[in-house]
C-alpha cells in the first residue's frame, strides 16, 4: 500500500512539472518582442555618438564663418538624417516681443519662403506653449486631430505624427525644431525623443556663437567704416582749415568739397544767391538749387525748418527742374542765418560721409564769417573810437597819430565833420568845416 501510494504521488508531481513547463513555454511564446531585443538591420538604434558628430558639423560651420541660414540647415538636415524622418523646420525666438519666427526647414522641396512667414508661440498655439512650459520634447501623435498646434497648419503641411523639441541655454528656450515624417508613420522612441533634445541644446550653443560672431562682425565692420568717414572727414577739416588760413576763397572751398564728396557743391548767401559752384567733370549741366526753387512751398518749408546741427535732404522735385535729391546744410553765425552748403546726388546717394562733410564745412565757412564779423565790428568800433578821441582830445597826440595812421587817415589834411544832435522834435544836424587837428 505505501509503495503505491508513492508511486501516486511520483506520478503526480511528474504531471504537475510537465504542466509547468507548458504554462512556461505559453508565457515565452506570449510575451512581447523586447525593443532592444528586435533586429537592428531595420532601423539602427541613435547613439550619443551619432549626435555628438552631428553637432560637430555644426560648430566647424561656425568657424568657417557660415551665415546663420545656412547653419539652420545643416542642422535641420542633420536631425532628419539622425532621426530618418523627412522634414524638420527651425524657429528661432525673437526676444522683443516673444514669438518664434520661421527660419528655414529640411523637405524634399523648397518650403523656406513660406516657413519664414510662420509664427509659433502664440496664445492659441498650445503645442508651443506645452514645450515652453516643460523645456522638454512633446510628442503628438495625430497632428491634425489633437486640439493643442495649429489645426490649419497641420492640414497645409499634410502633417501626421510631429515632435516639437526644444533648444534650451542656460535655462531659456531660444528656439524650436518641429520633427515630422510627412504622411509617412514614424514612431519617435523615448530614446530618440532623449538624444533630439541633446541634439537640440548643443545646436543652440552653437546658434548663440553664430549669432554672437554675426554681431561682432557687424559692430567691428560698422566702426571700421565711421572710423574711415572720420579719418576723411578728419583729412577734409584740415584741408578747409588751411585754405582759411591762406586765404582762400568760397569758390576753392566748394572744389574741396567737390573733390572729397564726388558731388556738385554750391554756397549761397543768406537770400540764396549763389556765392560759389563746383562740380565733377563728369557732372554735366546738373541743375542745382537756386532762387527761383524758392518758390517751391517744399523748398521754402525745408529751409524754414533747417538747424545747423544736423543737414536736411530734399526729395525730387521736377516741379523746380531739380531731378535729382538735394542736401542742405545751414550756415549760421549766432543766431544768424549767413548762408547755405548745397550738395547734389551724383553718382552714389547720400551716405553719412556727406552728412558729415556738409555739416563740418557749413561749420567752418560759419567760423571764417563770424570771425571776419568780429574783425569789422572791431574796425568800425575803433574808427568810432579815434573819432570821438580826436573831436575831444582825449587822448595823447602820439597815439592818436598812430591809430589814425592805422585806419588810413591823414591827420594833417583838412576834414569835414559832421555833429548830429536828437531833438524831440527832428534832428538837426551842425556842418563844421576845420582842420581836425584843430577840432
Amino acid at each position: 500500500m505505501r509503495r503505491e501510494r508513492g508511486q501516486k504521488r511520483d506520478r503526480s508531481e511528474q504531471q504537475e512539472h510537465r504542466h509547468q513547463q507548458a504554462d512556461g513555454a505559453n508565457m515565452i511564446a506570449r510575451a512581447p518582442e523586447r525593443p532592444d531585443l528586435q533586429s537592428s538591420e531595420a532601423v539602427p538604434p541613435l547613439s550619443y555618438q551619432q549626435v555628438v558628430s552631428a553637432f560637430g558639423e555644426a560648430a566647424q560651420a561656425i568657424n568657417e564663418k557660415t551665415d546663420l541660414d545656412t547653419l539652420l540647415h545643416l542642422v535641420a538636415e542633420r536631425i532628419c538624417s539622425l532621426l530618418s524622418i523627412r522634414r524638420c523646420s527651425v524657429y528661432l525666438k525673437e526676444p522683443k516681443i516673444g514669438v518664434f519666427r520661421g527660419q528655414v526647414a529640411h523637405s524634399d522641396g523648397n518650403i523656406d519662403p513660406a516657413i519664414k512667414r510662420l509664427t509659433a508661440g502664440i496664445e492659441a498655439d498650445g503645442f508651443t506653449q506645452e514645450i515652453l512650459r516643460t523645456q522638454k520634447p512633446v510628442l503628438i501623435a495625430n497632428a491634425q486631430s489633437d486640439p493643442r498646434p495649429v489645426r490649419s497648419a497641420m492640414l497645409e503641411y499634410n502633417v501626421r505624427a510631429m515632435l516639437g523639441v526644444p533648444m534650451v541655454l542656460r535655462g531659456e528656450v531660444i528656439g524650436l525644431l518641429f520633427l515630422d515624417n510627412e504622411d509617412l508613420p514614424h514612431t519617435y522612441t523615448p530614446e530618440e525623443q532623449e538624444l533630439s533634445q541633446t541634439f537640440a541644446n548643443l545646436v543652440a550653443i552653437a546658434i548663440s556663437q553664430s549669432q554672437l560672431t554675426a554681431e561682432l562682425r557687424s559692430t567691428l565692420s560698422t566702426a571700421a567704416q565711421q572710423n574711415a568717414m572720420l579719418r576723411r572727414a578728419a583729412v577734409l577739416e584740415d584741408r578747409l582749415t588751411d585754405l582759411m588760413l591762406d586765404g582762400a576763397n568760397l569758390c576753392e572751398i566748394a572744389a574741396a568739397v567737390t573733390e572729397v564728396t564726388g558731388k556738385p557743391c554750391s554756397i549761397h548767401d543768406a537770400e540764396f544767391r549763389r556765392l560759389a559752384h563746383a562740380s565733377p567733370p563728369d557732372a554735366g549741366s546738373t541743375r542745382m538749387l537756386d532762387p527761383a526753387g524758392l518758390r517751391n512751398p517744399a523748398v521754402r518749408k525745408a529751409l524754414e525748418a533747417l538747424t545747423a546741427r544736423r543737414p536736411t535732404v530734399l526729395p525730387p522735385l521736377p516741379a523746380a527742374g531739380l531731378h535729382r535729391r538735394s542736401m542742405i546744410a545751414l550756415v549760421r553765425v549766432s543766431d544768424e542765418k549767413c548762408g547755405y552748403l548745397v550738395l547734389t546726388e551724383h553718382g552714389t546717394r547720400f551716405g553719412a560721409q556727406d552728412v558729415i562733410v556738409a555739416r563740418r564745412t557749413a561749420t567752418i565757412i560759419a567760423l571764417e564769417l563770424s570771425g571776419k564779423q568780429r574783425v569789422a565790428d572791431a574796425d568800425s568800433h575803433a574808427a568810432e573810437a579815434l573819432a570821438r578821441d580826436l573831436l575831444h582830445g582825449s587822448d595823447e597826440d602820439i597815439s592818436l597819430a598812430r591809430r589814425a595812421d592805422y585806419h588810413g587817415l591823414a591827420l594833417a589834411e583838412p576834414h569835414v565833420v559832421v555833429l548830429f544832435s536828437l531833438r524831440e522834435q527832428g534832428t538837426q544836424a551842425a556842418l563844421t568845416t576845420a582842420s581836425v587837428t584843430d577840432a
